[in-house]
């Protein structure tokens, strides 16, 4: 049973990875702003992963780039 969640769930995040980095793909191509703000959001989305699952490594990370502006 673990391990046919397991499976499912890095299929999903490999699912997720390809469709992520064609989107950047695209939108490199088409405007670096753009582009630059799709990775900053994910970025932003990875790290509320993250902080869910191990506490405030993304919270620090958030200090940082908000402490600079």
């Amino acid at each position: 049973m673990f391990w046919s969640s397991r499976r499912k769930t890095n299929r999903s995040n490999g699912l997720y990875l390809s469709m992520f980095l064609e989107q950047a793909m695209d939108l490199l191509w088409s405007s670096k702003a753009e582009a630059m703000l799709f990775l900053m959001a994910t970025q932003q989305q990875l790290d509320l992963q993250t902080t869910c699952k191990h506490g405030s490594i993304a919270t620090k990370r958030n200090n940082k780039i908000f402490s600079k502006n």
